[in-house]
């Protein structure tokens, strides 16, 4: 028993040891022309999906926004502001939009995935290392 907590210890301490040369080598391109690999890709998409259902637990969008008013405005300030990056379902994303990477996701596919309050979320607060600013402070 004593020597199975070794050798684990003994794993944990070469993943830390390993997870810090990797980090502190440069070894990892970061440039945005090149995509990143599949598993970082997973690694990513993982971290981010699963962070905005935890922070959007509960959160509802505020009832003034289903105001025609705001609506209204809110489809401006998409056309203004969004469009370049996200495109529309019968447009492609603008220059900027292409060359984000990872890519901006298609927002009318994304409403079939996360919820009001998530999509609220993500509007109201942006995503870290992914080009989405946040709008609504």
């Amino acid at each position: 028993e004593m020597k199975f907590i070794a050798i684990i210890g003994v794993l944990v301490l070469i993943i830390i040891i390993g997870g810090f040369i990797f980090t502190s080598s440069g070894f990892y391109n970061v440039a945005a022309t090149i995509p990143h690999s599949s598993l970082m890709e997973k690694l990513l998409s993982t971290i981010s999906d699963r962070s905005v259902k935890h922070q959007a637990k509960g959160i509802s969008p505020p009832a003034y926004l289903n105001d025609p008013e705001i609506i209204k405005a809110g489809f401006i300030k998409y056309q203004n502001d969004s469009v370049g990056c996200h495109g529309t379902p019968m447009s492609y994303p603008g220059k900027i939009g292409k060359r984000l990477n990872p890519g901006p996701p298609k927002l009318w596919e994304s409403a079939k995935e996360l919820s009001a309050g998530e999509m609220y979320w993500v509007i109201k607060n942006g995503i870290k290392m992914t080009g989405m600013p946040y709008w609504l402070h």
